[in-house]
């Protein structure tokens, strides 16, 4: 069993994602908006079935005595609280993950692909950093204190997150010509939906965790997030998938707050122990992509390891 073979987001719809973004007039704008988010709609009744046909199959090929989880539901929240987390419903267990996180992982893994194949703009991995610590973060802190129950606070100010990792070098319809470019090399295409899903499998794998090993304190621990880290990480081991590229997600909720240390030091253990490494591609990749591969690894390992014990 391969979570890959699951994979939730074509790279059509992530084009879609960009093109959303870029409207020439407010009507346009609205247009478009509307059919982003009828789209990102369609990707959470997906994700639905592929948590239940897939990355539950996933858990019991890694554990096989994690029966348990075959109670666990999926919840795709319309509410504020964005963060994936575990919680029970009249005894109910399920994980509980916000619908538009959708989008802002996709920003994220945009951003990747970019990273990982375009060998002209040749990104840095402190770039990607500083584009989650600097614009991804402090959107997710700022919608989630403006939205209402079932509304995106701010839709306009989501949209204009893609290019900003860029830093000046590409205007908006030169972004989404370098990925309409990418799309068209065979790597890309077969490697997009991998990029693109494992954030999201992460964050559900990780909350699994907590419920298969019966983590049932509401108060947060740190032994609670270290163990639920190991479970996500060797499914994706036991299924030939890097954990690398899935821990961004963990990035976008604890910048800037007390907790960013920890935090820091949980990602530099997740990628110190990741034992898959180059097999997380599905197409022998280039000599560029893995050598970018490493060094987004090596950077996590590195800078994030510092003052860690």
């Amino acid at each position: 069993m391969r979570i890959v073979h699951a994979c939730i987001i074509t790279p059509l719809i992530l084009l879609l994602l960009v093109n959303s973004a870029f409207a020439k007039s407010s009507d346009q704008r609205t247009i478009r908006t509307e059919k982003l988010w009828a789209e990102i709609e369609q990707i959470s009744l997906r994700l639905s079935d592929v948590w239940n046909k897939e990355i539950k199959a996933a858990i019991r090929f890694v554990y096989i005595r994690s029966n348990n989880v075959d109670d666990l539901d999926l919840t795709i929240s319309r509410t504020c609280d964005w963060q994936p987390h575990l919680e029970f419903n009249q005894g109910a267990p399920r994980v509980v993950y916000g619908q538009p996180l959708i989008l802002v992982s996709q920003y994220l893994q945009q951003a990747i692909l970019l990273y990982l194949f375009d060998d002209k703009l040749s990104l840095q991995p402190a770039q990607i950093d500083e584009y989650v610590q600097n614009v991804l973060a402090p959107i997710v802190r700022h919608e989630r204190k403006k939205c209402t129950r079932g509304l995106l606070g701010n839709k306009s100010r989501m949209e204009s997150a893609v290019p900003s990792i860029l830093h000046g070098k590409l205007d908006p319809s030169a972004y989404t010509q370098k990925l309409n470019n990418l799309r068209e090399r065979d790597i890309v295409r077969v490697n997009a939906d991998l990029v693109a899903g494992l954030p999201i499998f992460y964050a559900l794998l990780h909350e699994a965790g907590h419920y298969a090993l019966n983590h049932e304190s509401k108060e947060w621990n740190s032994n609670f997030e270290s163990e639920a880290d190991k479970f996500a990480s060797r499914v994706f081991a036991g299924n030939s998938l890097s954990v690398i590229l899935g821990i961004g997600h963990l990035q976008l909720f604890y910048f800037g707050q007390y907790r960013d240390l920890q935090l820091r030091c949980r990602i530099a253990k997740i990628a110190i122990n990741d034992r898959v490494g180059k097999e997380t591609f599905l197409m022998p990749p280039s000599h560029f992509t893995l050598s970018q591969f490493n060094k987004l690894r090596d950077f996590y390992v590195n800078s994030y390891g510092l003052n860690c014990h």
